[in-house]
């Protein structure tokens, strides 16, 4: 875009410079010379409002990089997460599996505790 505007001007002030050897004329001249000036000025806003652009563009990049990042952050965490709630998940299965197996045997050794008694007080009746 630049080099356009840059061209553009370079062909206009050449424009003009050869008009004015063609035609001549002072009056013609300050026309020429404040078209030029017109011309320099609005191609100084271009280089500007340009500038402008790179530097936001810039800065969007810059801000794009930032969000890319803190994005697979949050990703890599999602995922920990996750790993975390399946191990915990997997866990609770393991302990309440193991839980079951005592509550059966606790009931197993409660009944052979009762067999016991039962057993000891008839030798004690025995006697």
């Amino acid at each position: 875009m630049i080099g356009a505007v840059v061209g553009f001007v370079a062909g206009a002030a050449t424009g003009i410079a050869l008009k004015d050897k063609i035609m001549g004329g002072n009056k013609e001249k300050n026309s020429l010379q404040s078209q030029l000036d017109e011309v320099l000025a609005e191609n100084e806003k271009f280089r500007n409002r340009n500038k402008d652009l790179e530097r936001k563009e810039e800065d969007l990049i810059a801000e794009n990089k930032k969000l890319r990042a803190k994005f697979k952050d949050t990703d890599n965490s999602k995922d920990d997460l996750e790993d975390e709630l399946d191990s915990a998940k997997s866990k609770i299965k393991s302990l309440t599996l193991q839980n079951e197996e005592l509550e059966r045997k606790v009931k197993e050794y409660m009944n052979d505790c009762e067999v016991l008694k039962i057993q000891l007080k008839q030798l004690k009746d025995k006697e």
